[in-house]
């Protein structure tokens, strides 16, 4: 029985080299194991890199969202905000300010946790909630006194 012999080059480094095997594609099996973990870590690298980039992709998508949110989440602060203007200044309100209770804000529709600006009134414990031209801040429990920002500014 004859023996076919087949010069081939190796697939790892190029060398020549004499088979009977027409499958073998490598020189020696050190070759064959260098190549085919060159392989594999191409291929892990690849996976990576794309599950990287995947998960730059959503990180940059969540960003996005979280961006739209803020700006949707700002622009309604600032509608209510406006809302607040509107109402307080339809309320006509004396220098002196107005006394109402906590359930009249709440039934004029005013969101207290939207205003310009909060600051602390001297010798006491309270703030003042700055609207623009008007303000508002706790006298007791259940009282709060709307005032416009000119007057406040003597209680500062």
């Amino acid at each position: 029985m004859e023996i076919n012999q087949t010069n081939k080059a190796c697939q790892n480094c190029n060398t020549p080299f004499t088979t009977n095997l027409d499958l073998q594609k490598f020189c020696s099996e050190s070759c064959k194991n260098n190549f085919h973990n060159a392989k594999k870590k191409e291929n892990r690298l690849e996976i990576e890199y794309f599950a990287s980039e995947l998960k730059k992709q959503a990180l940059n998508k969540e960003l996005e969202e979280k961006i739209k949110e803020n700006l949707r989440l700002q622009m309604k602060r600032e509608s209510n905000l406006a809302d607040n203007q509107h109402i307080l200044a339809n309320l006509n309100i004396p220098d002196a300010g107005i006394v109402v209770k906590l359930s009249e804000i709440e039934e004029l529709k005013i969101n207290l946790n939207c205003y310009i600006a909060q600051k602390q009134i001297k010798n006491t414990p309270y703030k003042y909630l700055e609207f623009g031209d008007h303000g508002i801040f706790w006298i007791g429990v259940d009282k709060l006194l709307i005032s416009p920002t000119k007057s406040y500014v003597q209680w500062m």
